[in-house]
């Protein structure tokens, strides 16, 4: 296994934790049950701290998994802000253009 963390594991992580439970953050995901379990668990596994307490009808953040959803929704949102940075979105130019020839240059065309 990777020792990589991705956008996609802390997407999935916050979605567990913004819900409380892995089957409503699959549903908000748009993605199976499992792939968020194993986004957890491979983070989890990564920092060797559990973020969640399995709960009979869901999830709650453990003391480790609030401090690392603080950490994971600032990551997220500057990685947000970054791709919606007015600079980096392409610029739209508006205006009429005339385009005036003579008769002698337009026998060419």
């Amino acid at each position: 296994m990777k020792d990589e963390v991705t956008l996609r594991q802390f997407r999935y992580f916050i979605a567990a934790a913004t819900t409380g439970q892995f089957s409503a953050a699959a549903v908000a995901e748009h993605v199976s049950q499992s792939a968020i379990t194993n986004a957890v668990r491979s983070l989890e596994r990564q920092l060797k701290t559990p973020l969640f307490q399995r709960l009979p009808h869901g999830v709650a953040l453990t003391p480790q998994g609030q401090v690392f959803f603080h950490h994971a929704r600032h990551v997220m949102d500057a990685v947000n802000d970054a791709m919606n940075h007015a600079s980096l979105q392409p610029q739209t130019v508006r205006g009429v253009i005339r385009v005036a020839a003579t008769y002698t240059v337009l026998g060419y065309y």
